[in-house]
């Protein structure tokens, strides 16, 4: 009789470790391990090399990692490009194997969030889902498209008008509603059954109506984060007036949403609210239930731009008042967002952006002497706990005046990006440097971060501060020479800064400067600084000048440490994105002679 060949051997004996990535038991390993040193003496045939890299892939401790571990990589894996989860890869990992399936179902953060994106009652299958993540905060988000487009609602078009002047007074569609809450009492989750048949679609119907969402807010689990993208704020008032009816009839309290995130469609969307905060969406919202919002709104198209500053947000003070999280991104040219501001006391997180990049002359009203009295603003508006502000989008003709009302004390973390000129516009080049190396400290200055008195060496508690574009990579972040020399000295708190997009003016080292002013002053500059990170827009960055200010940087510590209890310099982390592409800054991260010595003063300098 033949030998058994190595193929036969794993295929007869163990085929359910060739067909599935389960770990083999110890006897099952003991055994293929035996039969891997008895074909040793043969490996330099190809036969049995392929032979070998199949044992090796069945007895791999990749097979025996822990169900944790497994879980991390899935979560990771799991996210898009906005850190949701995506379903469609969740169904996917429980499908490679029963480990994987066993560690995605013991993993909560894989079910705690569930996008609704077919306009059909789909409350069984969300309940289901997010059934699996316990007790973490639940996210729901509802994206309804149709072959990838999305889809807007065909009752509240933007021609849509109520059925009398004062809808919230509209008896019998309040009686409608209840009715179609009697019709569900007794149906449980039972309404996704007939989620696949052909039905008749209601041209009265809200596209939002027609999830059955109101439903599954006041009957299903407690959400944390409500997602929702409609085509007019119609759509949202009349779900939160259906949730107000549901609860009226259950004879229960709705605790209301903590974190809601409003999206409109794109160039379609219609933001219908008056100017009567009275009559605002936001009042059927349990006060003070709501403490992060999050409004989306790029609403129109080029015949719309005109009617921009007619727009008004509406939201009640008593609701921007409970708020610790605000977010907008809007091309609305005027006032709307500084008017909600000054009943923002509570605020700690502030998300700006700013949807306008070809109108690089934006928002010139912040510039005009009395623009508080004209827009009906205080001169400054006090956000006395604000921590986190970011913003986008910054036009570049009014980089310093944009914001220049806001005074934000116990500010921590700071980010920002400035929408360069247009290529189509001509500045003489003098003027160009000079402006454009100036925007960042331009900026800063506005927020009264930089003092105006020379001989005042640090006024900002700022811990984290981010420059230029680090979403998209479209806009470079302009430094000329004495663009970080202007603003390193006054920010001795600072520990993480971050650079997108680094362009240097011609000519122009910043890290240079840098260095110049260590020696002139004999001063140790950002000496709290932990970690730097630095993407470039080209490859014609002084690279070698940024270690060499590290360098500089750790001799200065090392001067000031003699007789101070400090062990160590605070940087550990100097992380570089370098193209493969980029042949100048490569080398000189391949060859540099001072990397490896501040390396050995223990700062990791990494590419990436």
């Amino acid at each position: 009789m033949s030998r058994t060949t190595p193929f036969n051997f794993i295929t007869v004996k163990y085929p359910h470790l060739l067909s599935t990535n389960d770990p083999p038991s110890a006897a099952e390993e003991a055994k293929i391990r035996e039969e891997m040193a008895a074909i040793q003496q043969d490996a330099d045939l190809p036969e049995i090399q392929n032979q070998l890299a199949t044992y090796r892939s069945v007895v791999s401790p990749v097979r025996r990692l822990p169900s944790e571990i497994i879980g991390n990589f899935l979560d990771l894996a799991a996210r898009g490009h906005d850190g949701h989860i995506e379903k469609a890869r969740v169904a996917s990992f429980c499908l490679v194997s029963k480990a994987w399936r066993d560690s995605a179902i013991a993993t909560l953060s894989l079910w705690r969030d569930v996008c609704i994106d077919r306009d059909k009652p789909l409350c069984k299958k969300v309940v289901e889902w997010l059934g699996r993540s316990g007790a973490l905060t639940k996210t729901l988000r509802v994206e309804l498209r149709d072959r990838g487009q999305q889809l807007c609602c065909g009752k509240h078009s933007r021609n849509y008008e109520a059925a009398d002047n004062n809808p919230d007074e509209d008896e019998d569609n309040e009686a409608e509603l209840e009715e179609e809450d009697d019709e569900d009492e007794d149906s449980d989750w039972s309404d996704d059954d007939s989620e696949d048949e052909d039905d008749e679609e209601t041209p009265r119907e809200c596209i939002i109506a027609k999830t059955r969402l109101a439903k599954l807010l006041v009957d299903g689990p407690q959400f944390n984060t409500l997602v929702l993208t409609v085509s007019s704020t119609w759509c949202l008032r009349e779900l939160l007036r259906s949730i107000r009816t549901r609860a009226r009839a259950k004879g229960v309290s709705w605790p209301g949403i903590p974190s809601l995130a409003l999206r409109m469609v794109p160039n379609v969307g219609h933001w219908a609210e008056t100017q009567d905060p009275s009559a605002s969406l936001f009042k059927y919202l349990p006060s003070g239930s709501l403490s992060s919002l999050g409004l989306d709104l790029v609403l129109t198209d080029e015949l719309m731009m005109s009617l921009l500053n007619l727009y008004r947000f509406n939201i009640p003070s008593s609701t921007l008042n409970s708020l610790t999280s605000l977010k907008i991104k809007t091309e609305w040219d005027g006032p709307q967002i500084a008017r909600l501001l000054p009943h923002c006391e509570r605020l700690e997180h502030l998300y700006l952006e700013y949807a306008c990049p070809s109108k690089f002359g934006a928002y010139r009203w912040t510039a005009a002497h009395d623009f508080h009295t004209e827009a009906n603003l205080p001169a400054r508006i006090h956000l006395p706990k604000l921590r986190t502000l970011q913003v986008d989008g910054i036009p570049e003709m009014t980089v310093g005046t944009i914001l220049h009302f806001i005074r934000a004390p116990a500010l921590v973390n700071l980010g920002f990006q400035i929408n360069m000129r247009p290529q189509w516009i001509t500045v003489p080049p003098a003027e160009e440097e000079s402006h454009l190396g100036r925007l960042p400290e331009l900026f800063l200055q506005s927020l009264g971060l930089l003092p105006q008195e020379a001989e005042i060496t640090s006024i900002s508690n700022l811990h984290s501060l981010t420059m230029g574009d680090g979403k998209w990579y479209d806009y470079r972040l302009y430094l000329s020479r004495s663009t970080l020399a202007s603003i390193a000295p006054h920010f001795n708190s600072l520990r993480h800064l971050i650079l997108y997009e680094v362009k240097c003016m011609d000519g122009e080292d910043p890290f240079q400067a840098l260095c110049h002013h260590m020696e002139q002053h004999q001063t140790h500059l950002l000496p709290n600084l932990e970690d730097m990170k630095l993407t470039f827009s080209d490859d014609s960055f002084p690279l070698e000048s940024l270690f060499l200010f590290v360098k500089s940087r750790h001799d200065h510590w090392a001067r000031r440490a003699v007789g101070h209890n400090q062990p160590r310099d605070s940087l550990h982390m100097v992380a570089l994105r370098i193209s493969d592409n980029w042949v100048n800054l490569a080398n000189t991260y391949n060859t540099s002679p001072t990397i490896g010595h501040i390396r050995n003063l223990g700062v990791s300098v990494e590419r990436y």
